[in-house]
């Protein structure tokens, strides 16, 4: 779970790739127990999750909040570097797609 949430690999990484780069969907039980099925979705599929009701929508709305707003500081802020810094990936959570 660890290496989930921060992309984490090890020093394996620049071998074998990051988690990112194993692990295609996830499957979690929110607080509240409704279930969230993460994998990449298509421009057509984001609106529909964007309007869920209650936690699952919130996680949606609020990743895209975070990148609408903040992408030109996301840019400005990080280097470009061959390998990702550990934690959230903003950088690449949405892209032309």
């Amino acid at each position: 779970g660890g290496m989930i949430s921060t992309d984490a690999s090890g020093q394996g990484s620049c071998t074998y790739g990051k988690t990112r780069d194993h692990v295609l969907e996830l499957d979690t039980v929110l607080l509240g127990g409704q279930h969230l099925h993460s994998r990449a979705l298509s421009g057509d599929e984001e609106p529909q999750a964007l309007q869920q009701p209650g936690a699952l929508g919130k996680v949606h709305r609020t990743a895209a909040e975070i990148i609408d707003r903040e992408r030109e500081a996301i840019e400005a802020t990080f280097p470009p570097l061959n390998r990702c810094l550990t934690g959230f990936d903003l950088a690449h959570l949405r892209d032309e797609h």
